[in-house]
């Protein structure tokens, strides 16, 4: 059998070999649209007379006459060895809701009247209040959703950014009394809330956090005592917008030194 129906209260499922040819081989399949699922060959269609005009059925993706429905269909192939069609027939009205015409009719509001452009949102207007980001979305100008959707992202991005980086500082061991003082980091530009450091070396040494509003006068401080062979690791608040690491080593010349930090929430 080269056609084969499988039927159900909503559809029917048509099956049809390519590998054998048709001439106006009538089907009988009565509803209201037909849907193409598969195909790999050439078929030609006519709906409810053999003699109306035939359409390639590669140019049928989703088809439907109207509320008045079909009977029969009516297909036409030469022989392809190993090719076949699949067609879903829907045989209820319900399946002509989900389908759509665009022509040129223009776009009815709710009432099923045309719109008036000047005085009601167009499909122009309501994708230009998303936004296209086109190829920089950086460069999008305007309050559109897509606009502020970027926004929100890069500053989520930036936050997370900061939140992940956790950096060693230095693994140079320093000589007896000597000093090491980190880069300032400007915590306007973090927004985030802590600073996390660790430190280990073989001496004794002592570890501070200075903060300070101007970038020159480190006003507030915190200090903890290193002892050699143990690290250590302490959580500071941001309170100021600048801040720095500084360790000051012992009377000891330093043979192992490392020094990180990382800034979370």
């Amino acid at each position: 059998m080269t056609v084969t129906i499988h039927s159900s209260e909503l559809y029917h499922l048509i099956t049809i070999d390519l590998s054998e040819a048709h001439t106006q081989e009538e089907i009988y399949a009565p509803g209201y649209r037909v849907i193409r699922v598969y195909q790999d060959g050439d078929l030609d269609i006519a709906f409810d007379e053999k003699d109306n005009p035939y359409i390639p059925l590669k140019y049928i993706a989703d088809w439907s006459p109207g509320p008045q429905g079909f009977k029969y269909l009516y297909i036409t192939n030469s022989a392809q060895s190993g090719k076949k069609v699949i067609l879903l027939v829907g045989r209820t009205k319900e399946f002509l809701a989900t389908a759509a015409r665009i022509g040129s009719v223009g776009i009815l509001n709710a009432s099923d009247l045309r719109i008036n452009p000047s005085t009601e949102d167009t499909l122009q207007s309501i994708l230009n209040n998303i936004g296209d980001a086109g190829s920089s979305p950086s460069n999008i100008s305007g309050y559109t959703l897509l606009f502020n959707t970027y926004v929100i992202w890069s500053r989520l991005e930036t936050l997370f950014g900061y939140w992940r980086l956790a950096e060693l500082l230095t693994s140079t061991p320093l000589s007896a009394n000597a000093e090491y003082v980190s880069s300032v980091w400007d915590m306007n530009t973090a927004k985030v809330g802590y600073l996390e450091v660790m430190v280990f070396t073989d001496v004794d040494g002592t570890l501070y956090v200075e903060q300070s509003w101007d970038n020159e006068n480190w006003d507030y401080s915190d200090s903890w005592s290193v002892t050699g062979g143990t690290p250590l690791a302490v959580k500071v608040q941001i309170v100021a917008r600048y801040v720095r690491i500084r360790y000051v080593n012992g009377g000891t010349d330093q043979s192992v030194f490392r020094l990180g930090r990382r800034i979370s929430i």
